[in-house]
């Protein structure tokens, strides 16, 4: 194994691919890590398993564990040709070139000790990843007006989902979710497991799918997440449009608003418009068939026969009587439960807060019907608890501009147990620093391979050696070599992976 990682290592650090002289030893490597002969192949999924396999034996003694995944992008900003090139964001946003992973570590809640568990490699621009936007396309046929190569895809995309060999992130996370609860329960004695993860998997269908393997979460929401509950508002504005009965059909062909017995558009600048006819509508209905739906029926013949009562005066009419039910957001509800913790000093961001506060507020904000964040379709959900965390300065400002909702299916009866969730959520931190740690440390993104295969199974090789790092960390940190390694490193008496492997220790919080 030892011979084969150096020559990853060259083969990474160096484009062999450009001289002829070395071309053979390139090609070499690459069927090792990329080729399709499985008595010589080492690939992505071998790896993942031999490394689960190890990371399981070293949770095994544990009653509990707390599980964080997160994607990370592996940006490739000057690559062009490399197969299977997806899309991917850098540090300000930009959509750029690179691949995509979703990653997992184990914590160890008594040692604090993490462990490496799961890798996955995938690109947003391979045939085979279908989006969700794509999924939703499908429950309807494909338009008409849609293009050869749309109809093409639309196609594509219905077979993939049928024989069910299509990925994107989210059936990633459920895969891989899965298959780490069920191996960590069946060859350990872990009986507790709480996934974390960040706000992008803030979606009901991800709250259930959890729930359906038995385990538990802490899941960071969008501040925009909405209560049950709901206050009415009054509209603000509204533009009066009388129509002739056939420039009214025109209108309503293109789709109209029914609110509160009240017949309207939205124009672009968000303006209301009252739509009423002037003449008889009765023909109108029937042609369109809008007898069959009364809130319409009604409320055209309310604006058709109030008309002649309040003609002058419609829009002040309007204002006092269309009214809007508009949730309330999370962020600012009335939580029924509220614990306050007082701290002298409070490092954040390596930034010090001197008589700083933490206001943790819970209860069950999402017990009744609750529009999800992902597709905006109303459902009734489970209850699951809602934590909300504020942290204040001396002069009662806020130091954080929103504060920080969590969702859970733990029980939370208490301060005390609020504050957990916190704490766990808190340790998502962790595999951050993993990250650093295979890019500054191992070059995770210098890879220059150009085969997709082999870029997975490269990928995934350096998250392995990453992982046998952090194992064998207690044990290296004791050895007289390994102490003057650091030392070397610039390590100033600390030794850790950053100082012994001669990174720059600014890079890598460990």
């Amino acid at each position: 194994m030892g011979s084969l990682f150096n020559k990853i290592v060259e083969t990474k650090q160096i484009k062999l691919w450009k001289t002829a002289s070395n071309r053979a030893e390139y090609e070499k490597v690459r069927r090792v890590i990329g080729g399709t002969d499985l008595k010589s192949t080492l690939d992505s999924e071998m790896i993942n398993d031999a490394m689960l396999a190890h990371g399981i034996t070293s949770v095994s003694t544990q009653n509990s564990l707390i599980l964080i995944h997160d994607p990370c992008d592996i940006r490739k900003a000057y690559s062009k040709s490399s197969d299977g090139l997806g899309k991917v964001r850098d540090l300000k946003q930009n959509i750029i070139n690179g691949y995509s992973s979703f990653n997992s570590i184990a914590i160890d809640t008594e040692q604090k000790k993490i462990t490496l568990l799961a890798n996955t490699i995938y690109s947003n621009k391979i045939k085979h990843y279908v989006s969700e936007s794509e999924i939703k396309k499908q429950q309807l046929p494909c338009s008409e007006n849609a293009t050869d190569e749309e109809k093409e895809r639309y196609t594509t995309v219905s077979e993939l989902i049928t024989s069910d060999t299509y990925i994107n992130i989210n059936k990633i996370l459920r895969e891989q979710l899965s298959e780490l609860s069920q191996n960590i329960k069946s060859k350990s004695s872990v009986k507790s497991i709480t996934h974390v993860l960040d706000r992008e998997f803030d979606s009901l269908s991800i709250f259930k799918f959890i729930d359906t393997i038995n385990d538990e979460f802490v899941i960071r929401m969008k501040a925009t997440r909405v209560s049950s509950e709901s206050i009415m508002k009054s509209a603000d504005s509204c533009t009066v449009i009388t129509l002739s009965e056939k420039e009214l059909y025109k209108v309503t062909d293109g789709g109209i608003i029914i609110n509160d017995g009240i017949c309207y558009t939205q124009s672009r600048r968000k303006t209301n418009k009252i739509i009423y006819c002037d003449g008889d509508i009765s023909e109108f209905l029937e042609y369109n068939n809008y007898t069959k739906n009364k809130t319409l029926t009604r409320s055209l013949s309310q604006i058709n026969t109030c008309l002649p009562l309040c003609e002058a005066g419609i829009t002040d009419w309007y204002l006092n009587h269309v009214k809007k039910r508009v949730p309330i957001k999370l962020i600012t509800q009335q939580f029924p439960n509220s614990i306050t913790k007082s701290y002298d000093k409070l490092t954040i961001k390596n930034k010090v807060y001197q008589s700083s506060q933490v206001i943790v507020d819970w209860g069950i904000a999402l017990d009744n019907e609750q529009i999800d964040a992902d597709d905006g379709v109303l459902d009734a959900i489970n209850k699951y608890q809602v934590v909300r965390i504020q942290i204040l300065d001396r002069e009662g400002k806020l130091i954080f501009k929103q504060p920080m909702l969590l969702a859970t299916n733990k029980t939370v009866s208490n301060g005390e147990q609020a504050f957990n969730v916190y704490y766990t959520y808190l340790r998502r931190s962790k595999i951050e620093s993993v990250f650093k740690f295979l890019k500054d440390v191992l070059g995770w993104e210098e890879c220059q391979i150009q085969d997709f295969n082999s870029m997975k199974t490269l990928l995934t090789f350096c998250y392995f050696v990453a992982a046998y790092f952090y194992e064998i960390e207690s044990v290296l940190i004791k050895d007289p070599m390994i102490k003057y390694l650091a030392f070397l490193g610039n390590g100033k008496g600390k030794v850790t992976r950053t100082y012994v492997l001669g990174s720059d220790p600014n890079n890598v919080n460990i």
